[in-house]
C-alpha cells in the first residue's frame, strides 16, 4: 500500500455493504506522459464509470499533444459523449461524471491558475 502522500486515488465504498461508489483520482504527470500510460489513465476512467462507479478526474495539468482537449475530451470521447473543447483560457480541469442508468453524465468546471 502507498504512502497517503503518493496516493493519486480516493476510493469511496457504500457503507453497508463496503461496495465501491465513486473515485476521486488526480492526474499526474506520468498519466500524461506517454501514449501508453494515457490510453491506460483514459480507459481505467471509462471502465469505472462504465460498471457504475461514479467519478471525479482533477486534472491539474494543461491540454498536450496526446490531450488537445484536457483528460475529460478523451474520457468523454470514449463514452461517446458530445465533442467538448477546452477553453483555451481555462486550461485546468475537475470533471465528475455520474454513472446513470441511461447513460453517464458529465459535469465539467474548467479553471485557470488563480481561479477559486
Amino acid at each position: 500500500r502507498k504512502p497517503a502522500h503518493k496516493q493519486k486515488r480516493l476510493a469511496i465504498r457504500h457503507s453497508s455493504d463496503d461496495r465501491l461508489v465513486a473515485i476521486i483520482e488526480l492526474v499526474s504527470p506520468g498519466n500524461k506522459s506517454a501514449a501508453y500510460p494515457f490510453r491506460s489513465f483514459v480507459g481505467k476512467a471509462v471502465r469505472a464509470i462504465d460498471s457504475g462507479v461514479h467519478l471525479l478526474i482533477v486534472d491539474p495539468f494543461p491540454p498536450g499533444r496526446r490531450d488537445p482537449n484536457g483528460v475529460h475530451g478523451a474520457i468523454w470521447d470514449v463514452l461517446g459523449g458530445d465533442p467538448y473543447a477546452q477553453p483555451a483560457d481555462k486550461p485546468l480541469t475537475l470533471a465528475a461524471y455520474e454513472a446513470a442508468p441511461a447513460g453517464p453524465k458529465a459535469y465539467v468546471q474548467p479553471l485557470a491558475p488563480g481561479d477559486r
